[in-house]
């Protein structure tokens, strides 16, 4: 007879049908009763968890050190493009506006102002799109 402390003891599990049936195809597929099946896949030979669960990591741990010094890297990176803290150069934002309104100049320029709300409506709604055209409109004839 075994002792208390080997001898197995009936537990329960809730999990959804689809995944029920699943288990029972993987058991199956391993020679084991469902029960063994997802203790051995749950824990390792001595009873402690089985943190990979017995898949190898894509990554080794130098890989993971020089992966998170890139995003590290480009994180500052991106952060100065979208402005310094105290900066003179313009941050991405101003620059993406500068060149926008360079385009829209261009186009007012060209005589295209119904074009150019024809491509701005969509984004920005009929009545901004007209009110961004008539600003363009004026930066030109202003001299802009």
């Amino acid at each position: 007879m075994k002792a208390p402390e080997d001898r197995s003891v009936p537990h329960s599990i809730s999990c959804k049908p689809l995944q029920w049936l699943r288990m029972h195809e993987l058991a199956e597929q391993a020679g084991k009763p469902v029960s063994r099946f997802v203790v051995d896949r749950v824990l390792k030979r001595d009873g402690s968890a089985d943190e990979k669960q017995g898949h190898a990591l894509a990554l080794d741990e130098a890989q993971q050190r020089e992966m998170q010094g890139a995003a590290v890297r480009a994180e500052t990176a991106l952060s100065e493009l979208l402005g310094p803290a105290g900066g003179s150069t313009p941050g991405l934002a101003a620059m993406v506006a500068m060149l926008f309104e360079a385009r829209l100049d261009e186009m007012a320029r060209a005589g295209r102002l119904d074009e150019m709300q024809s491509l701005l409506a969509p984004v920005t709604g009929p009545e901004r799109a007209a009110a961004i055209a008539q600003r363009a409109a004026e930066r030109i004839r202003r001299g802009g």
